[in-house]
């Protein structure tokens, strides 16, 4: 039995592209469409006219029906460079860890290598809560954390309108739409809106939440809550990845520090992904008490 991969090879030595060039295929499956990787797409954009037909044989091996090609993602409002090139160009819904994400390919962002991160706030027990979490997106913490934590109010800002239909239409069809309160707004400044209200803010920015950290701290409850910062860690050479992470959580705590007069303790430290050469998706739990 041959698999997806071997067969998307086999259709691309018949449309003419050299077995020397090949491209090891991985993909990431969103729902009814399939994003590629730079390379494999590089080389079907060099087909030409025949790209629509050789990218409907891989939809039909990959049981699909949209096909797109990687981008990274940039800008204040993270909108992707990911491009389709074939199927429709309309959002599509993605089933992960029974929670449904509505994802438009094109203009907002969905790491898949985010999956363990969004699968513990998932398994936080929120539901005498109220979180802000300052850089929402389609809700990728947002809804697990209505859906499976119970959180009885989730104030999600985010500066992309179009990232914010989507949660909206995220949070109907996950029935939590009446917990949620979307804010088209800068997190930096959420404070003046909210006030002292939070028991939990969700920083998850990269390559760091910490351009928000005054504002998360000032929107906990004056008895305090839990930060759950997201930053990327750089190696240095000759040092250890925990190493690196130890020193940035000095760092980050010594600054919270400066900032607020309470109590900080560290609380856990989640160890995403390798975001860039050398540098760690790491999130910081941090725990501020009187």
């Amino acid at each position: 039995m041959r698999s997806p991969g071997q067969r998307i090879c086999e259709i691309l030595l018949e449309f003419g592209v050299e077995r020397s060039e090949l491209p090891t295929p991985k993909w990431t499956r969103l729902g009814t469409a399939a994003v590629i990787r730079e390379d494999m797409g590089s080389i079907l954009e060099g087909l030409g006219s025949r790209v629509q037909e050789c990218a409907a044989q891989i939809c039909d091996v990959l049981g699909i029906q949209t096909l797109a090609i990687k981008g990274s993602s940039s800008g204040e409002l993270r909108r992707p460079k990911t491009r389709i090139i074939f199927g429709e160009k309309r959002p599509v819904i993605h089933l992960e860890n029974g929670v449904q994400f509505i994802i438009d390919l094109e203009q907002t962002m969905f790491s898949a290598g985010n999956v363990s991160e969004r699968i513990r706030m998932a398994k936080i027990d929120a539901s005498e809560e109220v979180i802000v979490d300052l850089f929402c997106g389609i809700g990728y913490y947002t809804l697990p954390l209505l859906v499976h934590g119970h959180a009885t109010t989730v104030h999600a800002c985010d500066l992309s309108d179009i990232a914010l239909r989507m949660l909206k239409e995220g949070a109907h069809l996950n029935s939590v739409m009446e917990r949620i309160v979307i804010h088209h707004e800068d997190a930096r400044t959420m404070d003046e809106r909210l006030g002292k209200i939070a028991d939990r803010v969700i920083l998850g920015l990269l390559p760091s939440g910490q351009v928000a950290l005054e504002a998360a701290i000032k929107v906990l409850k004056e008895e305090g809550g839990r930060l759950h910062l997201h930053d990327t860690v750089l190696v240095q050479p000759g040092q250890t990845l925990g190493e690196a992470i130890n020193e940035q959580c000095d760092n980050i705590t010594n600054m919270i520090k400066h900032l607020d007069g309470r109590t900080i303790s560290l609380e856990h430290i989640s160890s995403v992904k390798w975001w860039a050469k050398r540098r760690r998706h790491v999130v910081f739990d941090l725990l501020v008490k009187t």
